[in-house]
């Protein structure tokens, strides 16, 4: 199972002239160790941050799992770090970008679908709710569904607040360089 992800990097910002200078120079692994702390406790307080605003806007569908299911991963990359939140019901992507007719020329699975017919509608019988299902799989195949773009509207709606969290890391580092040079 693939997955839905959004992915946020920071790179470690140390790479002008008055960089090399001073403390920086004499000490840089101490430097870049508390600037890649700080990139690293900002993006995962940015990524708790949209994890949690991801989880308030996911639709809830039958178990609300795909609601729950968002989970956040800090790894290093070459030039700083990347968070990655992400929830593994792959079929998010599609609730939220939409798809179009026919999706990869064929249904959606009826499978998933009987459980929700005997939940949402109330179809005791499994037989039956089967049955609706394919009905439903069958048409819903048929026609394009709009993406409810949940995801671009958190994003939008907190990333004032994620570059603010990033900034007070960042400077939260610096503070700590800053302690360390003056001693």
């Amino acid at each position: 199972m693939n997955p839905f992800s959004i992915k946020l990097n920071a790179a470690i910002p140390i790479k002008t002239k008055a960089d090399t200078s001073g403390f920086f120079a004499s000490h840089p692994e101490l430097v870049l160790a508390a600037m890649k702390k700080g990139a690293k406790n900002g993006l995962l307080a940015s990524g708790l941050l949209f994890s949690n605003a991801f989880s308030k806007v996911t639709p809830t569908g039958v178990t609300g799992n795909a609601r729950k299911g968002w989970k956040v991963e800090v790894v290093d990359t070459p030039d700083g770090c990347q968070v990655i939140v992400f929830n593994p019901f792959e079929y998010l992507a599609a609730v939220d970008q939409g798809r179009k007719a026919a999706w990869v020329n064929n249904m959606p699975p009826a499978e998933s679908l009987t459980r929700w017919v005997q939940k949402k509608l109330g179809v005791a019988n499994v037989k039956a709710a089967r049955r609706i299902a394919y009905a439903i799989s069958k048409k819903k195949s048929q026609i394009p569904t709009p993406g409810q773009k949940f995801i671009e509207k958190a994003i939008v709606a907190n990333q004032g607040k994620a570059i603010k969290i990033m900034t007070s890391y960042y400077q939260v580092a610096l503070a700590k360089i800053g302690a360390k040079s003056n001693s």
